[in-house]
């Protein structure tokens, strides 16, 4: 939710939250882009598939996966803004290409990001940078928020960004 609200102030819009799912989370903002998960994208429907994408690829930064990470998260670009718009399966060499012009239209009208924890490990965080711009030299548009996990930041945070947990409606079962 912190993401959300430092990214609306940096495009200079209002934050847009997904419908919180308990009364214990904090929602994500709309343009939040979830995460590849290590097992693939096969399985289950759409609400279990964006958690267990964000937890894995939270997981994934953690311990600076290196060239599995990038692979993963190509492949996830590609399912996020191609596949499922079209529906064919396209060869390796298209599929980035594909992904980052798809990213580049739709960014004109919003900003799509991704937070991380950067690891405390200064051999993994290097690995992740190097990752990290790797991805962004194809995928330009794309904004990446660092996290600390510092839990006297989380702490504060929850002093002042507390209270939209109760404000926000939850998500209607269905």
């Amino acid at each position: 939710m912190v993401t959300e609200i430092i990214m609306a102030g940096v495009v200079g819009r209002k934050p847009e939250f997904l419908p919180k799912t308990s009364d214990i989370n904090y929602p994500d903002g709309r343009f939040l882009l979830t995460s590849p998960p290590e097992g693939g994208f096969g399985w289950g429907g759409a609400e279990e598939k964006a958690v267990a994408i964000r937890d894995s690829l939270v997981a994934t930064f953690g311990l600076g996966a290196g060239t599995k990470l990038r692979t993963d998260f190509e492949d996830f670009m590609y399912h996020r803004f191609v596949e499922d718009a079209s529906a064919r399966s396209r060869p390796d060499e298209a599929r980035n290409p594909l992904a980052a012009r798809q990213l580049s239209i739709l960014s004109k009208t919003r900003t799509f990001y991704m937070a991380l924890k950067t690891p405390e490990d200064p051999v993994a965080r290097e690995e992740l940078e190097a990752s990290l711009s790797a991805i962004k030299s194809v995928f330009k548009e794309l904004v990446f928020l660092g996290l600390t996990d510092d839990w006297q930041v989380e702490e504060q945070e929850m002093g002042v960004f507390g209270d939209l947990q109760t404000m926000l409606p939850l998500k209607e079962r269905t």
